[in-house]
């Protein structure tokens, strides 16, 4: 779904399949609300006319069985209720495009998140302006990402993510030249004007160029390198990025260490509390380097999932019978 609307807005390919069936199972079942992200190319206008299209299909819910004020219900015959309920309700929708840097991380995802509500069984309970509540000003740069000790960043570069490709290394002397022509560094590229410069070697140069105070957006082919110190983004930064806790992060319940799997290969402590148990993210299954990064690159953001998440459910309400 989200490869086909990142082309040209022709989203209609055998990706957007899922989406098509589980527009259907909405149609169909009309929950009070659902949620969705995509690509800022998708369609938003897919919405009303697969759900508020009354002409065809048929529903699960009878309008009778919804908690609805008995109002709506008055002056209707049963048998006749479920084509006027049909016809007066309507889903609605709240819809932002936004990148995390405009939430104060320093790191780009642009993407469109979109709540819908069936009306009248819900109702918005506050006018909440999304930008107004939740942007603000970005005062960092991405080399919060980059603070790790030393044993962690030894381990998060590894042989994988430092060998290129014939591609990969002609992108990145592009890049140096490119970096050199605009003043970043001097002509045999050992003296920086910048603390990073981080480059995705799997883009031409003209499509992103060089990134010296946000992470770059992660692809699921992402290879991310940065300039001055010659060397990949390591994967820890790379999880950072997209809102995942620190490994040596306290407060975090053993539950929820045992589920992370981002291997660091090192424990905490040794006179701490948990040093009976692996501190870092090395439980669970074991994936290659291609099949985490993948992972990393394909997930959603968790800042602008919370962000939106929390504007969703303080907007909108649930309508409850008198």
């Amino acid at each position: 779904m989200c490869r086909g609307s990142s082309c040209n807005n022709k989203w209609l390919d055998r990706a957007a399949l899922p989406c098509l069936a589980w527009l259907a199972t909405i149609r169909y079942f009309q929950p009070d609300v659902f949620l969705h992200e995509c690509t800022p190319a998708f369609p938003l206008g897919i919405f009303h006319e697969v759900l508020n299209d009354t002409s065809r299909g048929h529903h699960a819910k009878h309008p009778s069985a919804r908690p609805l004020p008995h109002s709506w219900f008055d002056g209707l015959e049963d048998d006749a209720a479920d084509n006027d309920v049909q016809q007066l309700a309507e889903w609605c929708f709240l819809s932002e495009v936004f990148s995390p840097d405009q939430l104060g991380k320093p790191v780009r995802r642009s993407r469109r998140y979109t709540a819908g509500y069936w009306r009248p069984g819900c109702q918005l309970r506050l006018a909440i302006d999304f930008r107004s509540m939740f942007c603000r000003q970005l005062l960092l740069d991405a080399s919060v990402y980059f603070q790790a000790d030393p044993d962690m960043l030894g381990q998060s570069v590894s042989r994988e993510l430092a060998d290129l490709n014939i591609g990969q290394e002609s992108r990145l002397e592009a890049q140096l030249c490119a970096a050199a022509r605009a003043g970043q560094c001097d002509s045999n590229f050992e003296h920086w004007s910048v603390s990073f410069a981080i480059v995705d070697l799997t883009q031409s140069v003209g499509w992103r160029g060089v990134s010296t105070e946000v992470l770059p957006a992660l692809l699921r082919r992402s290879k991310l390198w940065d300039l001055v110190s010659a060397q990949p983004v390591g994967e820890v930064a790379l999880w950072l990025a997209q809102g995942f806790p620190h490994p040596r992060a306290v407060g975090l319940a053993p539950a929820v260490l045992q589920s992370i799997t981002i291997p660091c290969g090192a424990t905490g402590p040794s006179d701490s509390a948990s040093s009976r148990t692996e501190l870092l993210y090395c439980r669970g299954p074991e994936h290659t380097v291609v099949e985490r990064l993948s992972l990393i690159g394909n997930a959603m953001n968790l800042t602008q999932v919370s962000a939106w998440l929390a504007f969703a459910f303080a907007s909108i309400d649930r309508v409850l019978p008198s």
